[in-house]
């Protein structure tokens, strides 16, 4: 099972979506979003602007560098590191699309 982030936007004149931002990320971070208190940002904002998760992917980003050690033994798979630089790269590269896009809107699939 993974999470899929999307954001879009609507075209002037069309009804149709135009997608600005698409990533995704296997569950095994799972743990780590729980520990960090993003995972309702990231699984609860379908429909919502882009704008309104910054502050808090720009808290866990923050508390996911202070306590990197904690949060690679949370994962229990013998790739922790790994989860761990993945889940790391998936905010990065999400906070920089929600700043690029803050009116964008997200859609998740999980």
């Amino acid at each position: 099972m993974s999470l899929e982030i999307f954001l879009v936007d609507y075209g002037e004149n069309t009804r149709n979506e135009i997608l600005l931002f698409n990533r995704n990320i296997f569950s095994f971070a799972d743990p780590i979003w729980d520990k960090i208190g993003i995972k309702e940002a990231l699984y609860s904002t379908s429909g919502e602007h882009a704008s309104g998760i910054i502050l808090p992917i720009e808290s866990a980003l923050c508390q996911m560098m202070s306590r990197e050690a904690e949060l690679i033994a949370l994962v229990s798979n013998p790739y922790n590191n790994k989860i761990y630089s993945g889940a790391l790269e998936f905010l990065r590269d999400l906070l920089r699309a929600c700043k690029k896009y803050p009116n964008a809107l997200i859609k998740s699939l999980n």
